[in-house]
């Protein structure tokens, strides 16, 4: 019997070129200071978006979930704007086991692009 290891990584897709745009009409501080708000609130927002999924309220889901997206897409985060829309494309529909493996995606592509930015930048606070 072959036992594979899944791996629960993907590579992060960061548009480095809005971050520097940030930067350049707020000026490096205030740039630092909006992209750190930013990653805040998208950490709540994870947070959020699987409670809410463990609720099981669909409304509230697609709320958060349109949230982080237009977060993500704001500073760069397309990896993670895309998966946003696959989660919303499947929150009216009755494959729950596809919106979990989705969500689920999401959270970790999202932790995983915030780590990114973090690492990039060398953000203080």
């Amino acid at each position: 019997m072959l036992v594979s290891d899944l791996k629960l990584e993907e590579p992060v897709h960061l548009n480095a070129d809005r971050l520097e745009e940030i930067c350049d009409e707020l000026g490096y501080s205030g740039g630092e200071e909006a992209i750190c708000l930013a990653m805040e609130s998208l950490a709540v927002m994870l947070h959020e978006l699987v409670t809410t999924w463990r609720s099981d309220d669909m409304h509230a889901l697609e709320q958060v979930t349109r949230q982080i997206a237009g977060v993500a897409d704001r500073i760069g985060m397309a990896g993670l704007a895309r998966v946003s829309d696959n989660v919303l494309s499947l929150c009216g529909g009755r494959d729950t086991t596809a919106l979990a493996a989705t969500v689920a995606r999401m959270r970790r592509l999202g932790e995983q692009s915030l780590l990114a930015i973090w690492d990039r930048q060398d953000l203080t606070i």
